[in-house]
């Protein structure tokens, strides 16, 4: 069976590898022992790199553990909170995780790790304001905020931008209700801003750029567009993709739709930017 593995700035299949100077491979083959056991690096920080395990288990579905590396294979850390059984660690920023952790069939609570399994935070909150929340993911952080989302069921449409800042009781809806989304997710902070997309009326995905309140939320997708999602930001940029006539075409921003640029290199299929 053909299996995946991810190496530090460099992914390539076990099949046919061949060393490359400067690249460590942090894959070591444990997890399930499945058929098909992957993994991947969704975040790095300061000699940190974070990410997951997918393994097909004896029960007959996919799950995965969070990890955390320091550069090897053998600094490997299983990040996955004692008693429970699937997680993702998706970004890390000076020693602080964000991701998610599976509670339930279906059902996710974000979560925010200090370097460890044992030293996290449950961000999941039943409520912000009036309204009711089963579910919650932590897409990013950058120091003391993270943001993501949080679902009034367990749809793709029930899900409603949040942030963070370390606590439950912290979260704060980024949901910009001004522009009449049928949901929205951040995916990316720098502290300042937060990015992000939603879907419109006729459900297409939507460019969305906070300053840190749902009031403040800008849709920077380029007029004439399919469809836009920003991913990540930093220093008043914000990069993503862009479809157009069906080619999605990476993309960057400084706040406002008329400041989008075309990245996409002519001749290519598509393109995309993620950080």
């Amino acid at each position: 069976m053909r299996k995946s593995i991810v190496l530090l700035f460099v992914l390539a299949s076990v099949s046919g590898f061949a060393q490359i100077k400067g690249v460590t491979v942090l894959h070591d083959f444990v997890g399930g022992g499945g058929s098909f056991d992957d993994s991947f690096v969704t975040g790095m920080s300061y000699g940190q790199q974070v990410g997951h395990y997918n393994f097909w288990n004896p029960k007959g579905y996919w799950t995965g553990n969070s990890v955390m590396w320091e550069g090897t294979v053998e600094s490997r850390i299983d990040m996955t909170p004692p008693g429970y059984s699937n997680s993702r660690v998706i970004s890390t920023h000076f020693g602080k995780q964000a991701g998610w952790v599976n509670v339930g069939p279906s059902t996710t609570n974000a979560f925010l790790w200090h370097s460890s399994p044992n030293d996290t935070v449950n961000l999941h909150t039943g409520s912000i304001g009036k309204t009711t929340f089963v579910t919650s993911e932590a897409n990013s952080i950058w120091g003391d905020e993270q943001v993501g989302f949080a679902g009034v069921n367990t749809g793709l449409f029930g899900r409603r931008a949040v942030k963070w800042q370390s606590t439950a009781a912290s979260a704060e809806l980024l949901h910009p209700e001004h522009l009449a989304l049928l949901n929205s997710e951040a995916l990316a902070t720098d502290g300042k801003q937060q990015v992000g997309a939603g879907r419109d009326v006729n459900e297409s995905l939507r460019a969305i750029v906070w300053n840190g309140t749902a009031a403040s939320a800008v849709d920077v997708t380029p007029p004439g567009a399919d469809s836009a999602e920003a991913v990540g930001v930093a220093g008043g940029y914000q990069v993503g993709s862009t479809v157009i006539a069906g080619t999605r075409r990476a993309s960057v921003w400084q706040g406002s739709a008329s400041s989008w640029v075309d990245l996409h290199p002519e001749g290519t299929y598509q393109s995309r930017i993620y950080a």
